[in-house]
């Protein structure tokens, strides 16, 4: 064991420049090692951060690229052109996948003064308010499964509520501290110098239901939650009807202009998705937008790109390091035949020599790790990398680059140091 530790250290210290050289590639071959372990693992850490804290995005709005698109589009509808069928078709096959579900849904206020015919709004006003605003949800056919509401009494809205006949009431689901006011059956009527139009309740939602979006949570116990619109716009619906866009008021709510998306896969990439759609359909390029968390595109398609990226580049330089490393070793190998020939003549053996080589080699291994370390301490102020993966991928280098040398002392023999001491 004494001639191993003494022949390593006289290897190492025998050529202080060429020692250099050989510590030099490893600490570069080293660096984009941990480069790329570090990005892994702190890319890995953000995406398990999203993916396991159920920060992972589920409902979208999807919206038009260009804004004059959106203008373009809207004459189409008016006007009936060939890119409004292309857009009812994308519509269509969006609505045809079982891994999404489209709903329309927005929001709008008004004063519960405007509620008349005898409902008597006193138990539910507050104290030191003169106007309590009630919050307004303008659902679709799919709104309601979407964000898996139900109600406490009553019933939600069914395929009929959202087709109804102007002459009839509205149906409306209100919020469960509205049950101190209304009951299953009242008509509400809304009235002002604008709108003139009624409502009929027909369920309560249970308490603290609640909707996620643009990182706040929407609680509805004090909300009403009409199918479409209400208070009705009576002349917009006549002027529909002369135009004949062949679309009921639930269609129009979830057309292109303002649909949501509510995706059940959560391993979808949505953009990529829409985008492949758009691109067949010749439609108007389209954007979706996260509303209750990350998009997968931002944390698992970026991220992946990410890491093949530092990946190639790592590899491009580790496999330059290596060969470097390699010819340096080599040649080092051709300038000690002599020494090592005469190890061998003095009964030393050749395993012996090679692992004082690769006891060599594993040393300068271990010091490459400290310049990546003391980086990452100073930058990050911890290690993401555990130093002892950092130094299994530097002895995996290091002992790659001893291949040529240990070729090399394979041949190590008498007849070597004799043609050696001739030719010299």
């Amino acid at each position: 064991m004494s001639t191993v530790i003494i022949n390593t250290y006289r290897n190492m210290f025998k050529s202080v420049k060429r020692n250099l050289t050989i510590l030099l590639n490893m600490v570069i071959c080293t660096s984009v090692i941990f480069i790329l372990l570090q990005n892994y693992y702190y890319l890995k850490d953000r995406h398990d951060d999203y993916f396991t804290s159920g920060n992972i995005a589920s409902h979208f709005e999807i919206s038009f690229a260009d804004e004059d698109d959106g203008g373009l589009y809207y004459s189409d509808q008016l006007n009936k052109t060939p890119m409004y069928y292309v857009g009812q078709d994308l519509l269509k096959t969006m609505e045809s996948d079982p891994r999404i579900m489209l709903y329309g849904l927005t929001y709008s206020n008004f004063l519960p003064e405007d509620y008349v015919d005898g409902v008597n709004m006193t138990p539910y006003a507050i104290e030191g308010v003169n106007e309590i605003l009630i919050e307004q949800y303008h659902f679709s056919k799919n709104t309601q499964d979407a964000f898996e509401l139900k109600c406490d009494s009553g019933r939600f809205f069914q395929e009929e509520d959202f087709n109804v006949d102007t002459d009839d009431p509205v149906p409306v689901v209100l919020g469960y501290n509205l049950q101190e006011v209304f009951k299953i059956g009242d008509t509400i009527h809304l009235k002002n110098e604008y709108y003139d139009d009624r409502a009929v309740v027909i369920g309560f939602l249970e308490k603290y239901s609640s909707i996620n979006a643009w990182e706040t949570v929407n609680y509805m116990d004090d909300a009403i939650v009409v199918p479409g619109d209400f208070p009705r716009d009576f002349e917009e619906l006549e002027k529909n009807k002369e135009r004949k866009l062949g679309l009921s008021s639930d269609e129009e709510f979830t057309s292109i202009t303002s649909p949501c998306i509510y995706v059940m896969d959560e391993t979808m990439d949505l953009q990529k998705y829409v985008n492949s759609l758009t691109a067949k359909n010749g439609f108007y390029t389209l954007c979706v937008q996260a509303t209750d968390g990350v998009e997968v595109t931002e944390t698992k398609s970026i991220s992946e790109k990410n890491v093949m990226l530092i990946a190639v580049v790592t590899a491009v330089t580790g496999i330059i390091c290596l060969i470097t490393l390699g010819m340096v070793l080599y040649n080092r190998a051709l300038e000690d035949l002599s020494t090592n020939c005469i190890y061998l003549l003095c009964g030393i053996p050749l395993w012996k020599i090679n692992t004082s080589i690769i006891l060599e080699m594993l040393i300068w291994a271990a010091l490459s790790c400290i310049p990546a370390c003391m980086i990452s301490q100073l930058e990050y102020k911890k290690l993401m990398v555990s130093p002892v993966l950092l130094f299994a991928f530097s002895a995996i280098v290091a002992l790659i680059a001893l291949i040529p040398t240990l070729r090399v002392m394979k041949k190590v023999n008498l007849d070597v140091f004799v043609r050696n001491r001739i030719i010299v």
